[in-house]
């Protein structure tokens, strides 16, 4: 009997900074993002409910960080009715995407919903895990762990975490050219993850960088099916001999 594993190797960026605990009477919003915060409180503060400002964070994280929160992504969400004295929960898991593979808005069936990944499968131990490792050898039939172990399968996937999109640039060509494009995604909002100064367009996504001929193309499935296109058609140009001026190509202020 073929048997299948699923390998999951974690990259641990870093540990984050100790904070202190923070406290409110009326409302409280966190997100990934400040604006995405702000978003939030200003609903709040206009008379919006928890509901509102739910909706609102998320549209903006959509905008400032839309390779991890885009409208073809899934979503989980528990919401407290005061009024009604009733938790409600939504499971959106993957509903978008499925809705955009079936170009038509529907909810899926049953069977579509069991096709996908389940998570209990994970906890209850049908899928099993091998963490801490890191693959050494794939054999034929098997594959061979840093630990000295040895796993059968006939499949691997690889679920190597989220890592900077120009590191791979460097491995994949070379750190000169990475160090060229600089970083990728982020708008310069001068936070932690996204240092200033502000550019207002999403750095070296779907568009000409400072490395000719090097494009980068990521994000969720909404974003590639939308911005493919567009990257496609610029690409097609230059073949066609069009002109293709270049605007706003911004100089490189952060290294890898």
């Amino acid at each position: 009997m073929n048997r299948a594993f699923l390998l999951a190797f974690c990259l641990v960026a870093g540990l984050a900074d100790a904070r202190e605990s923070v406290t409110a009477r009326q409302y409280l919003v966190a997100a990934a993002h400040p604006l995405a915060v702000d978003a939030g409180l200003e609903i709040l503060a206009k008379g919006g409910s928890a509901l509102d400002a739910a909706i609102a964070v998320q549209m903006v994280l959509g905008l400032v960080e839309p390779e991890s929160s885009g409208i073809g992504g899934g979503a989980f969400l528990l919401y407290w009715s005061e009024k009604e004295r009733a938790l409600r929960s939504y499971d959106g898991h993957h509903i978008g995407t499925l809705c955009i593979l079936d170009r038509e808005p529907r909810h899926p069936s049953q069977d579509q919903i069991a096709a996908l990944v389940d998570l209990a499968a994970i906890v209850e131990g049908e899928i099993k895990l091998k963490s801490p490792a890191t693959i050494e050898r794939v054999n034929r039939r098997s594959v061979t762990l840093s630990d000295g172990s040895e796993l059968p399968a006939d499949l691997v996937v690889l679920a190597t975490g989220y890592g900077p999109m120009n590191d791979w640039a460097a491995q994949l060509i070379s750190p000169e050219v990475a160090e060229r494009v600089g970083k990728c995604w982020g708008l310069g909002s001068d936070t932690k993850n996204d240092p200033g100064p502000w550019e207002g367009e999403l750095r070296n996504m779907w568009k000409p960088t400072q490395q000719p001929g090097l494009w980068f193309h990521g994000g969720n499935l909404m974003q590639s099916r939308h911005y493919s296109l567009t990257l496609a058609l610029q690409l097609k140009a230059r073949m066609e001999g069009l002109p293709t001026p270049v605007y706003g190509l911004a100089p490189v202020h952060h290294l890898r």
